[in-house]
Parts: structure tokens; C-alpha cells; sequence
């Protein structure tokens, strides 16, 4: 058996599994701007958990355009509760709009701590996505 980058040698083997190696995403999650109440330290804490869920929407996109890349900044709000409001695309040069639906759908599901002293915070979060 061929080695194939990115597997251990204990995943099953076959064409499904080589596509999926051959496609990872390389993702570059940068900082993001925060202005409000939470600290960025937190955000970017949290958004770190969730991305896997952000690489799963590029490397479905990959699958179908193996060159797909660009860029992608969201823009949210977090109430003070800590749920996500008004998620969106703010800029980007990725244009795959299933990419993006996807993005705003996982970043909505994302929950921050309450905020301290009851104010909110507003997040720019910029995704850079390489094909390979």
C-alpha cells in the first residue's frame, strides 16, 4: 500500500478516503476584531472550538472545486446573553455562496459566555480558505 499524506494508517482504505486526504482544508483562522464586552481572548477561544465545524463547510466546497480559495470576513453581534445575532458576510472573495450559508449557519450556533455587566460585543472574524 501506498503512503498517502494526512492518514495514520489505521483509517480504511480506498478512493473515498484518498480524496478526503488529498482535499484537507488548509484554513488560516486570523485574529478577530472585537470591540464591546467580552474580551478577544474569549472569542477567539471560542471560535477555536468550533473550527472544525468552519473547515467542514471549504472542504465540502473542495470536493466539487479543488481551487476554490479566497477570503471571508464575517460580522456578528453578541448579545449579552451570549447567543450570536446578526451574523454576516461582510466581505469576501471566495464566492461560494453554500460556503458562506454554511459559515453564518455554524457561527450561529456558536454560544459565548454571559457578558460581565450586561453589554454586547461586536466581532469581525476573517477566514482565509487555500485550495489545494
Amino acid at each position: 500500500p501506498t503512503a498517502v499524506p494526512g492518514l495514520t494508517g489505521r483509517e480504511p482504505q480506498g478512493p473515498a478516503v484518498v480524496l478526503q486526504a488529498r482535499h484537507q482544508a488548509p484554513v488560516r483562522f486570523q485574529r478577530p476584531d472585537v470591540q464591546g464586552e467580552l474580551p478577544q481572548a474569549v472569542i477567539r477561544d471560542h471560535l477555536a472550538r468550533h473550527a472544525g465545524a468552519f473547515k467542514a463547510c471549504y472542504q465540502r466546497a473542495l470536493q466539487a472545486d479543488p481551487d476554490l480559495a479566497g477570503r471571508i470576513e464575517l460580522a456578528f453581534l453578541i448579545q449579552p446573553t451570549g447567543q450570536v445575532l446578526g451574523a454576516k458576510v461582510r466581505s469576501a472573495t471566495l464566492a461560494d455562496a453554500g460556503v458562506q450559508a454554511c459559515l453564518l449557519e455554524r457561527l450561529a450556533a456558536v454560544r459565548f459566555p454571559p457578558a460581565p455587566t450586561g453589554g454586547t460585543t461586536q466581532v469581525t472574524y476573517p477566514l482565509v480558505f487555500r485550495g489545494q
